[in-house]
This record gives C-alpha cells, structure tokens and sequence, in this order.
C-alpha cells in the first residue's frame, strides 16, 4: 500500500515472507524507498528494519509485514508479526551469538517500542529513525 500527498508519496507498506533471505529483502526494497524519499540518513534506516525483520523471521509468526511512514526529520518504522512471544532487549555477553538485535535498534533510533495488534494476535516492533540533516 502507497499513500500519496501531493504527489509524493508518504507511506509504503509490503509484506515479506517468514524466511531467511526476508532480511535482505526487506533492506533493498526500504532502501529504494527511503531514496525516493531523498531522506538522509538511509543507512540507518535499513539497519533498524534489518534487525526488526530479522527478529520477526526467528522469534515471531508469520505473516510479516513492514511499514515504512515518512515523517518530519525521519521515518518511522514498523514490523508486524502474529507471534505471542514478549519483545524484550537484551546485553548479550561479549561471546554470545546473538541477542545484540534490540540494542542496535535502540542506538540506531530515537525512539522504539512495542503495539499489539488490535483485533488479533501479534505486534508490531516499531523504531523512528530521525534524519540526521534535520538533527534529530
């Protein structure tokens, strides 16, 4: 889904499959958006979707769907899946494997959180990403 304003659109939506190779295409598919958006600061906007998905794919149930909104200074970011399970960050030891997903969320952004879906099963783990031009 596409929301257009004045001819530029605001909002993308797609959904993704719940499989390893969804990661990287969720970060191609944002990264083109972004650009379309001439927002600055794309790389991190595809490392936050890149954890957020991934974390759908190993923890949560599918269907996953990413949103992608446009806002003053940034873009706000949203993963939704249908799983039940807790989203919680955690500080993984130094030789640990993993576990390091919410903490670059929470470094990379300059707000997260967590929303149930209303109406039904899931949540959606969401993260503003502010544009660094406009010193957020």
């Amino acid at each position: 889904m596409v929301v257009e304003r004045a001819g530029v659109s605001d909002e993308a939506r797609r959904s993704f499959p719940a499989a390893l190779r969804a990661p990287r295409a969720a970060r191609e598919w944002a990264a083109g958006v972004v650009a379309g958006w001439r927002v600055s600061g794309a790389s991190l906007v595809t490392l936050v979707l890149n954890e957020l998905v991934t974390n759908a794919v190993l923890h949560g149930r599918p269907p996953i769907s990413v949103d992608l909104r446009r806002r003053d200074g940034g873009v706000w970011i949203g993963v939704s899946d249908s799983g039940h399970g807790q989203v919680a960050r955690t500080w993984p030891g130094p030789g640990a494997t993993g576990g390091r997903g919410l903490g670059i969320v929470a470094e990379a952004s300059a707000r997260w959180g967590v929303t149930p879906l209303p109406g039904r099963a899931g949540k959606t783990v969401w993260a503003e990403v502010g544009d660094p031009a406009a010193g957020t």
